[in-house]
């Protein structure tokens, strides 16, 4: 999946040591993609928001959004911002 956009979050997190940024794809994240997140880390789904609300937690990231959504927040501590960022991009990039 091709990824439009990667902009630093308005969410201000830096206090604790954390960035975050949000990325925008070209298609909304759908079940499948959601799943697929399972491989890194801690997955919740929330399915009976309206909208579905999903996050996926790890020592080293945070990963959080809606079904049916082209944006995804990534939040991650300071010093790992390089490796998860590329990580998280690679992931999408590699979705179908």
């Amino acid at each position: 999946m091709r990824i439009i956009a990667i902009e630093e979050s308005r969410e201000l997190c830096s206090e604790a040591g954390w960035c975050a940024w949000d990325i925008t794809m070209e298609k909304p994240a759908d079940e499948a993609f959601i799943l697929a997140l399972r491989t890194m880390g801690s997955l919740c789904c929330l399915k009976r928001l309206n909208p579905p609300f999903f996050k996926l937690e790890a020592a080293d990231r945070m990963v959080k959004g809606f079904l049916g959504a082209e944006e995804i927040r990534v939040s991650m501590p300071v010093e790992y911002e390089d490796r998860v960022k590329k990580e998280i991009t690679d992931f999408i990039i590699n979705i179908n």
